[in-house]
């Protein structure tokens, strides 16, 4: 038998040699503000760890520490058993580490990763390492020694996360959660991509990835639906039967795992234990968990060489004869490392491309450089920036990926010129004598350049190669520009007297102002392909913000204090533009929504693209130009060829088209929208056609019936609901057996946070965050009317009492509820004390009682008349963040959501007979909840969806799966009352008989009543598989907890575990006040369900904000502590930062003046790595000299 290097190393260290070889790494946070993290080592059989875990024996159990390291984070692990090598990633250091096993020598092999990786894994018999990187989007791969290194796949990833390696078969499997959840598999090269299973409805969220070779089995934890499955390699792509191996508990986020021929071993991060569970017969009983607590555990492996059988492929000898990566596959096995190109005969060669991809091009005063994407991950900056043309840049620039061609405008010549990205190669004149170009921006697909002339107020077009330049359109101080070749569309912003951002066909027909308020001075802009939003800078404001490409969904980014920005870019999860004055490069990580790095430049930056083939996606498709006639410049236009005719294209003739999609309506496919041509329509739903009329397309290319006239909003007010985002309002037909959502056509709303329908006047009254404003406004969003814009900050809840003529709402920030009359006059506080963060407002109209939530530091709901008397809390204890609150007349019962318990509740209107009735997933949060007699209704504002649940089954679907919007708050159900509607009961409901655990706390005029909780099962969204014991009741738990926060210390009394937070840290101590002890097993604190409810369990209640940003590949997935209003709405407030990149404030700004006023921005969760100079590799001369 040949003995491995490592076992011959543990028989030389351990007398008795290496006998599990299980390894695992594991986080110590009890340090802090160091972080402590191990590597650590099973000299133990599985067998004989197993049983002595089962014998609750932690501690028979040998651990040896093989690393130990501080300020770093191993996170993901994996191994070469016969090479004696230990691999791992670190989030802390962006580093991927190898530890030789022999000498104990730990050696960083490649450095920039992001702190988001998803697996790490190796080819050993190639020897190369692989990892998923999900910040970057991208698979990458490296040698042993980190000599050389390659990007396998970078296309159509979101989250590529989990990674298993079959060099075998030469097989690469990994899983990715977006769009929609799937496993996929390629060749190691990242070749013939194939999806092995997907699909919302049968993945939850994939994580760790494992493979058994000896079966052909891959296996998977699912953190989603806390559980194991496995599926049969050889099954068909596509139709793979999906295995359940195991969902019985005990895996809150069960992320890592590996395998033997025994066992499987799953590293549980909430739990802190790795779960060993017998793979012939997988169940919670069956279990054994091995501790790590107070550690977190991280990584696991289980080295044994079985798993890692020797095979002799191509790559076994002489590396293949590859000059530098060899792979394991049948045929075209060798790679090159970044900057070099593979030749005919197979060998490495230096690229003599000036980039070779993967870069930030950044222009200056003096001259264009290039960085690596991933220069925000990069630890040593030595020699990352590389400056390789000698040219004054102004406005902007533009790249042909493909053709390798750069587009400039040099102010020096007054010309935009062009030039091959090669050796040698020189700048030619493309266009000259033009005094001023604020942007550039190329269609790749179509080989057409557009351009902005500052001077003489146009936008224009021509080939690539300078021909037929035409006007595309006349702009009074065009600025900014951008195209989606994609979508067919054209942006540019203006500056001067009326500033705007406009979109157009890619021929300039067809032009709408997307921007009109709010805006100065757009002076770059990007488009994102992948989500189709289009950014840009504001000088003016010195703003960033965004909108969809559509037109909706206008979004504040970033706020700087002073100083130019000099360009914006865009890269998988980044945002990166340059600041001008301050000589700054900026990497913004947009799922952190933080700066994650800011560097020096050595001249004042300006315009800035990011160099990537990703950035010009392929065209798939036809190009109607391929067969259209043209004698000008030819660019697709709703399906066919669209000729634009240059300034001297003499011989040139544009067709005259009228526009398919107009408002509310759309013109039929199987029409030809050009002049003279008659067309039928369709209005869109929730809209209704005034005429049965065709249109004519006339030959100013209009149709001949105005757009405004054309379909008209008409929906029914019998049955319906409304669900708001914070710029639209979506209105939904109930008694429609296939409900849609429509977006109502209210315009001007910024974010409204609530809203109330009144049968009285038809109208809707709405609260709008950042207008800070009531208002109404008609269906059809006619009649708007502004009835309070003073003395407001966030207001919040709204309800109208149609029958009284008043209107009620909550201001979470001036703390009080206040009332109005419908004609505007007598407003005036209702209830103005020990309000603290009220938000959802519930009118009973009949019996004149309001009620609502409120979030603050005593979560509670409440209560009071109309008339402001008879105040009292109707429920405290145990609460967290209730948000959603519904009333259901009929039964007297109030139902509310909390948002970080994740749990719905219920209750009679006087605070008796509370219970829980359903359970939420953990990566879900209610905001809103509505009512009917069958279902109810709760929006989720992290998952944007509506969910219905059966009010007697208790199962839960998504209501509207094709909703789109950008998120979901608070949603209503109204019906239209009938003349003989009897009114609800006022009769007493019934009071529970069973002793209470909660107290009832009054404010005015307290209720002799005493409320109990209800000894029924609450009903779950899950089955539990470790229930107590038959003969143990379960009865809820009460703990004592102490909040710090705001320099405030107040103790209350919750149901779950004991949490203390102070200042942002939360720690969670695992102590219980109990009435009745439950069963646990060894190393598991508390059963599953019991888990469920704890209130800040987890990884992200432990560790500083600051700290996040390491354990960033799972904090999306965590049960996260919403103490900040922002953070509980999704709302991004505007936050203003200095040149230092401090947050600043009292900061005026002309669109979010007086919002920094009253917000308070210690709870802004701003993330900064610092600066770091960043100066040019030491052969720029060389380089420049090459092309100048």
């Amino acid at each position: 038998m040949i003995l491995s290097l490592f076992t011959i190393v543990c028989l030389i260290q351990f007398p008795g040699g290496c006998n599990s070889q299980l390894i695992y790494t594991q986080l110590n946070l009890s340090s802090l503000p160091s972080i402590e993290s191990d590597l650590v080592f099973i000299n133990q059989t599985a067998d004989s760890m197993y049983q002595s875990l089962r014998n609750d024996d932690n501690d028979g159990v040998t651990k040896i520490t093989l690393h130990k390291g501080i300020n770093d984070v191993k996170e993901t692990l994996t191994y070469d058993l016969e090479d004696g090598l230990i691999f791992w990633c670190d989030v802390y250091n962006n580093a991927i580490m190898k530890m030789d096993v022999t000498n104990n020598i730990v050696t960083k092999i490649y450095d920039g990763i992001s702190d988001r990786i998803g697996g790490i894994a190796v080819d050993w018999v190639a020897n190369n390492v692989y990892w998923a990187d999900w910040s970057y989007n991208w698979i990458m791969m490296s040698d042993y020694d980190g000599k050389y290194h390659h990007v396998v796949d970078k296309t159509g990833h979101s989250e590529p996360i989990g990674i298993a390696v079959d060099p075998i078969n030469g097989k690469l499997y990994w899983a990715d959660w977006k769009p929609i959840p799937r496993i996929e598999s390629a060749t190691l090269m990242g070749e013939n991509r194939t999806i092995l299973v997907s699909g919302d409805d049968i993945l939850g969220l994939p994580y760790g990835l494992t493979l058994d070779l000896s079966i052909r089995r891959l296996y998977w934890t699912d953190v989603y639906e806390e559980a194991l499955y496995s599926i049969d390699l050889d099954g068909i792509p596509g139709q793979m039967e999906i295995k359940l191996e195991y969902d019985e508990g005990g895996l809150y986020f069960p992320f890592f795992i590996t395998l033997n021929k025994d066992y499987f071993f799953i590293s549980e991060h909430e739990y802190e234990y790795i779960m060993i569970l017998p793979r012939d017969n997988a169940t919670y009983v069956n279990a054994a968990f091995l501790s790590t607590s107070p550690k977190i555990p991280m990584g696991v492996d289980y080295m044994d060489v079985t798993k890692q059988p020797p095979h002799n492929n191509i790559c076994a000898v002489d590396n293949g004869g590859c000059d530098q990566l060899c792979i394991s596959t049948a045929t075209n096995h060798c790679l090159c490392t970044a900057g070099y190109v593979m030749t005919d005969n197979g060998t490495c060669v230096e690229d003599t491309h000036l980039i070779e991809g993967h870069r930030v091009l950044i222009a200056d005063s003096v001259e264009i450089c290039s960085a690596p994407v991933n220069l925000a991950s990069i630890q040593d900056l030595s020699g990352t920036l590389n400056c390789f043309l000698n040219a004054t840049v102004t406005g902007s620039f533009d790249y042909d990926f493909q053709q390798e061609m750069l587009y400039a405008y040099v102010p020096s010549d007054q010309a935009i010129k062009t030039v091959r990205l090669r050796e040698g190669e020189t700048f030619k004149v493309l266009h000259g004598d033009i005094q001023g170009v604020g942007g550039i921006a190329l269609d790749w697909i179509s080989s057409a350049l557009y351009w902005t002339e500052t001077t003489t107020n146009r936008v224009m077009v021509s080939t690539t190669q300078g021909l037929h330049k035409s006007i595309i359109a006349n702009v009074n101080s065009p600025l900014a520009i951008a195209v989606h070749p994609l979508k067919g569309y054209l942006f540019w912003g203006a500056g001067g007297a009326n500033p705007c951002i406009e979109r157009s066909t890619l021929s300039g027909r067809h032009r709408i102002k997307l921007v009109i308020d709010d805006i100065i001075d757009p002076v770059a802009m990007v488009i994102d392909y992948n989500h189709d939003r289009l950014y840009w800078v504001d000088n003016g404001q010195n703003l960033i913000e965004s909108i969809g490409v559509d037109g909706i969904f206008r979004t504040f980014v970033y706020a700087s204090y002073g100083g130019r920005f000099g360009g914006i870019a865009v890269f998988q999860d980044f945002l990166i533009w340059t600041e001008t004055d301050y000589r700054k490069l900026v990497f913004y990580n947009h799922d952190k929504d933080a700066i994650e790095k800011r560097f020096s430049m050595p001249d004042p930056p300006g315009p800035v693209r990011v160099y990537d083939e990703e950035i010009q996606p392929k065209f798939n498709g036809t190009n109607p130009c391929s067969y259209a006639v043209c004698f000008g410049l030819c660019v697709p236009y709703n399906g066919v060829g669209d000729c634009v005719c240059g300034i001297d294209d003499g011989n040139c003739t544009r067709d005259v088209y009228c526009p398919r999609q107009i408002e509310h309506a759309s013109v039929h496919d199987d029409c030809d929208p050009r002049q003279g041509a008659n067309c039928s329509y369709t209005c869109d739903v929730g809209f209704q056609p005034t005429s049965n009329k065709r249109l004519i397309c006339t030959e100013t290319g209009d149709w001949d019936i105005s757009d405004n006239t054309l379909c008209v909003f008409g929906v029914s007010t019998e049955y319906f609901m409304l669900i708001g985002s914070p710029q639209a309002i979506h209105y939904v037909d109930l008694t429609s057996s296939t409900p849609t959502a429509v977006t109502l056509p209210i315009e001007d709303l910024v974010y409204v946070l609530g809203f109330d329908y009144s049968y009285g006047d038809n109208m809707i009254y709405l609260t709008d965050l950042f207008l800070e404003t009531v208002s109404r406004v008609s269906l059809d969003g006619q009649n708007a009317e502004v009835m309070v814009d003073s003395n407001l900050l966030y207001p919040d809840g709204i309800e109208v009492d149609s029958r009284n003529g008043k209107v009620y709402w909550v201001d979470s920030d001036t703390d009080l509820l206040e009332v109005i009359n419908l004609d505007g006059t007598g407003r005036r506080p209702l209830v103005v004390y020990d309000l603290d963060e009220p938000r959802a407002l519930v009118l009973d109209e009949h019996n004149q009682v309001l009620y609502w939530t409120d979030w603050g530091f005593d979560a509670k709901v409440e209560k009071v008349n109309v008339d402001g008397t008879e105040r009292e809390v109707v429920a405290s204890q145990g609460m967290s963040h209730p948000l959603g609150l519904a009333l259901d007349s009929k039964e007297g019962r109030l139902y509310w959501c909390d948002s970080t318990l994740d749990v719905l509740e219920s209750c009679y209107t006087n605070g008796t007979d509370r219970k829980i009735l359903y359970r939420l997933e953990p990566e879900q949060a209610c905001y809103g909840l509505a009512l009917t007699d069958d279902y109810i209704y709760y929006t989720d504002y992290v998952g944007v969806k509506v969910h219905r649940l059966n009010r007697t089954t208790f199962t839960s679907e998504n209501f509207l799966p094709d909703l789109q919007t950008e998120d979901t708050l608070d949603i209503k159900i109204y019906r239209k009352p009938s003349a003989t509607t009897s009114s609800p009961s006022t009769s007493t409901p019934p009071i529970s008989t069973t002793p209470p655990i909660m107290a009832k706390t009054t404010t005015s005029a307290p209720s002799t009543s005493t409320p109990s909780i209800s000894t029924t099962p609450p009903i779950m969204a899950k089955t539990t598989t470790s229930p107590p014991s038959t003969s143990t009741p379960l009865i809820m738990e009460t703990t004592t907890v102490t909040k710090t926060t705001r320099g405030r210390e107040e103790t209350t009394t919750e149901m779950g575990q004991e949490t203390t937070m102070t200042m942002g840290l939360t720690t969670s101590e695992n102590t219980k006040s109990t009435g009745v002890a439950k069963p646990s097993k060894p190393g598991s604190p508390v059963g599953d369900e019991d888990a469920k409810a704890l209130i800040g369990i987890g990884v992200g209640s432990l560790v500083l904000s600051a700290l996040i940003v390491i354990l960033a590949s799972v904090y999306f997935c965590r049960r996260r502590t919403r103490q900040d209003k922002y953070d509980i709405r999704g709302i991004e407030p505007p936050v203003f930062y200095n040149v230092d990149g401090d947050r600043v404030r009292g900061v005026s700004n002309p669109v979010y003046d007086n919002m920094e006023s009253f917000h308070n921005t210690e709870s802004f969760n701003f993330e900064s790595s610092g600066e770091q100079p960043i100066t040019p590799a030491a052969d720029t001369n060389v380089e420049k000299a090459a092309i100048s």
